[in-house]
């Protein structure tokens, strides 16, 4: 859901519409990027507190 977000912006932010014949590297590039921080984020997150859920999630 991030990386679609991170789409989302890109292609707000872009004053001009991308020509569908040239391949333009930075929409996978801000995808994947955004995908891949969060999927970190929540990677760390699940380490950091892993005895917390043991206590609230048996």
């Amino acid at each position: 859901m991030a990386g679609f977000a991170g789409l989302i912006g890109y292609f707000i932010s872009c004053t001009v519409i991308p020509s569908p014949l040239t391949f333009n590297l930075t929409p996978l590039l801000v995808f994947f990027v955004v995908f891949l921080i969060t999927g970190a984020g929540n990677a760390i997150n699940d380490f950091f507190d892993a005895e917390i859920d043991a206590i609230n999630m048996p």
